[in-house]
């Protein structure tokens, strides 16, 4: 009989679950915590795989696309909306792998999925590390490939960097810090992605540019930042060049009307006043501070308003000192080197000339771009001679009378104001507006019933014209090579010393002859419409130089009032009066070089003449006046002339303060006897020695 099989035993011994005495009485060590160790979170623990990231975009677009399941899809959106700087924010690291992820679904990304775009566009991209700014210029060029409807906004984004770059403390805690310098140099990277991969946008791009550029009223800073981004971005885009310095120049005459504009308003001297104060203060300026120091503030009184009107005034005029100071350096660097570089910016100078600067009244200091480089260069002077004396004397209908008339004064201003512009442009130029004028007398006497403005005022222009450029210019007109002016000039080293000694000079051709038919004899009468102060001065240096005598012809015409002829009148086709910033005056003895910064009434025989605008009169802003030094023609003094006038001055100043104290007397004397006043009216014709009129006559 075979044996039972072996059972397994399944009872444990007591001894293997009953912990023995010693072990339960064992204690249990205690966990001691080091309040000095520092934990850390791995890297990348908050972080998502690539993988996972790109799954979750692929099914959240297509969910929208499909199903209109916007769910995942919005908080994709809120991701890239998140402030850099907000507690929750998402890192750039994790942003990157979301941004590659959607520029591998490019084409997807339609006007349906615009609102995920326009937010990666808004997410502070340019203040982010550098794997982020790199991955966001893939996306921009693979979407605005795909989709060029995207460009505008890109193009929009990245204007606006160029004025207002985003403050370097609005950036990721875990992002580097970066400079103000090197956000600029982000944008203009992305730009010109944009610009090379979709080249047909560049319409685009001259738009966004135009439409970006700050408000005139925004700071200098914000002003002063486009400015200097836009020169850079023609630099790396020759073809947008013209069209960004066109921007620029229209948006400089902009702010120097409006202040041209303030300060016509002003009184006599307030202006001179602001700009002393804008010299004092000159060190105070910081373009790149972060305050602007623009802003005033008043409690309402009339006094404080008036102050803070001065005040904006001010700032605004420092604005514009700073823009311009900017674009002279600018032009500066280009012309500096010459070449064709040269060349294009001075073409485009020349042609923003014609088509902005010369048919816009009032500005007072963007001209003098031009004035400082067309002298830096005998053709660049004979270029912008000849373009404004070709509208000067055009007398086709392509020009309007106000620009002709505009054409003259900056003609007349830039050959008297340059100290560049040698004697014998000087000579050429004189005698070709001396025949014009002259070969327009004769054509048109015979139908002219008299002195009008209106009728004729390109016409009088021009005359106006000759005698201001005869003012300044009258040393350059002699004819040294005739034989009785060798003679002269071998005693004498200079004209002044020969005048001094009484000396008469040969001049020029026959401009004096051709010039007298029209000043003295004909039925045009320029000298009575020409601008008061430039006929005086005229008159006095004319006269003392043995030029021309005019002083009977004035007399005459104190007996002559305007605006009694057929079709003339203050608002006629001359338009002149909007040209100017001040009237002129009936003074014997006038300074013509400085020029008036405040409107005053015009009536009378005021209003039917021309105005004393020369648009190249010194030039007063304090810190971007340094680019015109050497540049001007100062007025000089005239041995024998001034000399005397002064004296006469202070004879009269003497014997007017000697009469004074006699009528105080007369008058105490007359209290006692009757108690009138008594004296006897004066002569209301009183002519001065040298036949200028003190009071008009009445009308004959």
């Amino acid at each position: 009989m075979d044996p039972q099989p072996h059972k397994p035993i399944l009872k444990r011994k007591l001894s293997d679950t009953t912990p023995s005495p010693d072990a339960s009485r064992t204690k249990k060590p205690r966990v001691a915590f080091n309040d000095e160790i520092q934990e850390h979170a791995l890297p990348g623990f908050k972080e998502k795989g690539m993988d996972l990231v790109r799954e979750e975009v692929k099914r959240a677009l297509v969910q929208r696309a499909d199903s209109d399941d916007s769910a995942a899809y919005d908080q994709i959106v809120r991701l890239f909306k998140v402030k850099p700087m907000d507690e929750d924010a998402p890192t750039s690291s994790l942003l990157r792998k979301y941004l590659i992820a959607l520029t591998s679904e490019s084409a997807r990304l339609d006007r349906k999925f615009s609102g995920v775009v326009y937010a990666v566009l808004g997410c502070n991209w340019a203040i982010r590390d550098d794997a982020f700014v790199r991955a966001f210029r893939a996306f921009i060029q693979t979407v605005g490939t795909a989709h060029m409807g995207y460009c505008e906004a890109m193009y929009k984004e990245v204007a606006s960097i160029f004025s207002h770059p985003p403050r370097a403390s609005w950036r990721h805690p875990d992002d580097p810090t970066i400079t103000r310098t090197e956000i600029w140099e982000r944008a203009h990277t992305c730009l010109e992605d944009i610009y090379t991969k979709v080249p047909s946008s560049a319409t685009t791009l001259k738009h966004i540019l135009d439409e970006g550029f700050p408000h005139i009223d925004d700071s200098t800073k914000y002003l002063a930042n486009y400015i200097s981004n836009l020169f850079k971005v023609a630099g790396h885009h020759t073809s947008l060049n013209g069209e960004i310095q066109r921007l620029i120049m229209q948006q400089l005459v902009k702010i120097d009307n409006a202040i041209q504009a303030d300060l016509d308003e002003l009184e006599d001297g307030v202006g001179e006043d602001l700009v002393n104060e804008m010299n004092d203060d000159i060190k105070d300026d910081d373009v790149d501070s972060d305050s602007d120091g623009e802003s005033v503030s008043s409690d309402g009184s009339d006094e404080d308003d008036e102050a803070q009107r001065l005040a904006i005034l001010k700032e605004k005029a420092k604005k514009l000192d700073t823009l311009l100071d900017m674009v002279f350096s600018h032009y500066h660097d280009i012309f500096v080197h010459g070449g064709y570089a040269s060349n294009a910016s001075f073409t485009f100078l020349l042609n923003q000339f014609a088509s902005d600067i010369l048919s816009t009244e009032r500005t007072r200091h963007v001209q003098f771009l031009l004035f400082h480089y067309a002298q830096t260069r005998p053709d660049f002077a004979e270029a912008f001679i000849s373009r404004t004396a070709h509208i000067t004397i055009d007398s086709t209908h392509s020009r309007s009378t106000m620009e002709r008339i505009a054409a003259a004064s900056y003609l007349a201003s830039f050959v008297a104001r340059g100290a560049h512009i040698s004697a014998p442009v000087v000579r050429t130029l004189f005698a070709l507006l001396t025949d014009c004028v002259d070969r327009y007398r004769r054509h048109n006497e015979a139908t002219c019933p008299g002195p009008d403005r209106a009728r004729y005022a390109p016409f009088y222009a021009q005359v106006q014209a000759l005698l201001y450029i005869f003012c300044f210019r009258w040393r350059d007109l002699i004819c040294t090579r005739s034989p009785r002016n060798a003679e002269t000039f071998a005693n004498c080293s200079t004209p002044d010393i020969a005048l001094a000694e009484g000396h008469d000079f040969d001049w020029h051709a026959d401009v004096r002859a051709k010039l007298d038919r029209t000043l003295l004899h004909s039925r045009f009468n320029p000298l009575k419409v020409c601008a008061p102060d430039v006929v005086a001065q005229f008159a006095r240096i004319a006269n003392f130089t043995q030029f021309s005598y005019v002083y009977s012809k004035l007399q005459t015409n104190m007996r002559v009032r305007l605006g009694h002829m057929p079709g003339s009148g203050p608002n006629g086709s001359g338009g002149v009066g909007a040209l100017s910033s001040g009237g002129g005056g009936g003074a014997s003895k006038v300074q013509i070089g400085a020029r008036e910064t405040a409107l005053s009434g015009r009536s009378g025989d005021a209003q039917f003449q021309l105005e004393s605008y020369f648009p190249f009169d010194p030039y007063r802003l304090p810190r971007s006046k340094r680019w015109l030094v050497g540049d001007y023609v100062e007025w000089k003094r005239i041995p024998g002339l001034d000399d005397a006038e002064e004296e006469e001055e202070e004879d009269s100043e003497d014997s007017e303060d000697s009469e004074d104290d006699d009528d105080d007397e007369e008058e105490e004397g007359e209290e006692d006897v009757d108690g009138s006043d008594g004296g006897e009216g004066e002569d209301e014709n009183e002519v001065d020695e040298e036949g200028t009129a003190t009071e008009t006559e009445t009308s004959m």
